[in-house]
């Protein structure tokens, strides 16, 4: 300006300062001060004014005050301007999580952020300053970064992304960091130190680390399980596959690498299903379970069951099918003769059943015969011979009233042996074929068989049954008596019963028999060798329902009981009147 100041105000915030300034030259000291004045028309302008006392010719006192006022508004802003873009960098540096530094060419610390103040352990970055690594780390880690900036600052040339190890001085604990540094230069190109950044990638190394075991333990799994794993190409090319392969086929992968897979496994027939589910299986339709077969080295056929999986890559392209096969050859075979010996099997069973069936009508035959010819001739004789008894008996008591007493008795004798064995005969008739069952039906049968069996155990025995409105084919009736019987004997034998009831019943084409009692009950588990006398009875009842058509099962538990339950067909439904 043209040095007159008296258009200017001083700024209110100024004021104290220019006061202070004044009284400073007022005591004879010169000053120079930096303050604001408020321009009328364009605002506040920054001055820079010297200021200097005249004193008289005898430096007794002031005289004068002179002063040169410089206007600096535009060097305030460039300053100001610069001091916000340091403060900018430095909290942009000290918020980086990176550690940044600035070092001469001895390698010593001109400038550090906060992340590095952290890492080195200091308290502030006042301390770090003129220091170097040697005073932070330990003497190896120190040695390795001075030789490669040394290195850096001779050749000029940068380190570029550098992964070295680093104990971290907080915890002790190795790091990986990340460094790059370049070489710094001054205004004529000289190397006059260099700026450093360190990123601390310990977690990438760590999950590198950790993709690498896992790839290692992938591996060790491809190689040693006992399943064929493949990895073949879009076009069906053989990227590789795992040993276990390599021992069923018999080639190698490097013999077939690269190979058609269908043209060197596959047998010529299967090749167009095979390629068909390929191309299924290439385009994300799954195949699951399909069992397709291969051609070894040596000839040979192999079964195997194939699970796919289609392979993309970041762009989810398809980029080839990963198969896990199961060599099922050997379990094929099992199965077959597996099968063939159930079959045959069960043509056996078909064929004890068809002979337990006619064994029972055998039986059924005979214990009719043998109740007949008891019956019929012996019941006749017996009973002849004691016709004929009571006759001499009568004759001897009217001609010869003084018998010899001895005569008498053997004659009584020979009677009462004669009821006996005639009783006798009788209930093996009744046990070989009740006549009743044959003349009345099985609900007399047992009726009749219950009562007779109940007096002769210490325990009561009850039928629940209804009129059974169709006639029943002999081979039913026949078998539901002779497991009727089974039942009350095991009861008898085993159980210690107070109570056994018979239940028969019919619904639809089916006869329902429940024998249930409420004596000690067994564990069905104790019965499964047939050591156990009652597992005899068991399977003969069971045996003999099977034999109808029918089935019989039981249900028991320690000291609940045991129930008989039967289920078998009519056979015959012309119903009775």
């Amino acid at each position: 300006g043209n040095g007159d100041l008296s258009y200017f105000i001083i700024h209110p915030e100024d004021k104290i300062l220019a006061k202070q300034r004044m009284d400073s030259l007022l005591t004879g000291q010169k000053d120079i001060s930096e303050f604001r004045l408020i321009d009328k028309n364009e605002g506040v302008r920054w001055f820079r004014d010297i200021g200097c006392p005249i004193w008289d010719s005898n430096r007794q006192e002031i005289v004068q005050i002179y002063g040169v006022a410089q206007d600096i508004t535009n060097h305030k802003s460039f300053e100001e301007k610069l001091l916000n873009e340091r403060d900018l960098l430095r909290t942009l540096v000290d918020h980086l999580p990176d550690d940044i530094y600035v070092k001469d060419t001895q390698s010593r610390y001109l400038l550090v952020n906060e992340p590095l103040r952290r890492q080195l352990g200091a308290a502030t970055a006042q301390d770090v300053l003129g220091k170097t690594d040697f005073d932070f780390k330990a003497l190896k880690s120190a040695q390795r970064s001075f030789e490669d900036e040394q290195a850096l600052l001779q050749s000029g040339q940068p380190l570029v992304s550098h992964i070295e190890p680093l104990t971290d001085q907080i915890n002790g604990n190795q790091k990986w960091v990340l460094t790059t540094k370049i070489p710094m230069r001054d205004a004529r190109g000289q190397v006059i130190g260099l700026v450093g950044m360190s990123r601390d990638i310990t977690h990438l190394k760590m999950a590198e680390e950790a993709l690498r075991r896992g790839r290692d333990f992938a591996e060790g799994i491809i190689d040693t399980a006992q399943v064929i794993i493949l990895v073949l190409g879009a076009k069906g090319h053989i990227v590789r596959f795992n040993h276990y392969l390599e021992e069923i086929s018999g080639y190698t992968l490097d013999e077939v690498q690269g190979k058609n897979w269908f043209t060197t496994f596959i047998p010529p027939e299967e090749w167009a299903r095979t390629r068909s589910l390929f191309s299924q299986a290439i385009n994300d339709v799954q195949t699951q379970g399909v069992i397709s077969p291969i051609v070894t080295k040596r000839g040979e056929i192999r079964e195997i069951e194939w699970y796919d999986k289609t392979l993309k890559d970041h762009n989810n392209n398809t980029i080839g099918l990963l198969a896990i096969g199961q060599d099922i050859t050997d379990r094929r075979r099992f199965e077959k003769e597996r099968n063939e010996l159930f079959e045959a099997v069960r043509k056996q069973g078909e064929q004890l059943k068809a002979l337990t069936q006619q064994l029972s009508k055998t039986q059924e035959v005979e214990r009719k015969a043998l109740t007949r010819e008891l019956h019929d001739q012996i019941g006749q004789n017996l009973t002849a011979l004691d016709l004929n008894l009571n006759i001499i008996q009568t004759q001897l008591a009217i001609n010869s009233g003084q018998a010899n007493e001895i005569i008498w008795s053997r004659i009584k004798d020979s009677l009462e042996i004669i009821s006996q064995t005639g009783d006798r005969i009788r209930d093996v008739m009744t046990h070989l074929r009740p006549q009743i069952l044959d003349d009345f039906g099985l609900i007399a049968a047992l009726r009749w068989y219950t009562d007779s069996f109940a007096s002769r155990v210490d325990f009561s025995v009850r039928l629940q049954a209804e009129e059974l409105n169709l006639k029943l084919a002999a081979p039913v009736e026949d078998t539901l008596f002779r497991i009727s019987q089974e039942a009350l004997t095991n009861a008898a034998k085993h159980a210690q019963p107070d109570l056994v009831t018979l239940s028969i019943s019919s619904y639809n084409d089916m006869v329902y028999l429940i024998i249930s009692d409420d004596g000690l009950g067994f564990e069905l588990a104790n019965q499964a060798t047939p050591t156990e006398k009652r597992h005899w009875g068991l399977i003969t009842m069971a045996e003999r329902a099977e034999a109808i058509g029918g089935y019989c099962r039981v249900e028991s538990q320690p000291g609940k009981g045991t129930r008989v339950i039967v289920e078998v067909p009519h056979l015959d439904h012309h119903h009775t009147s």
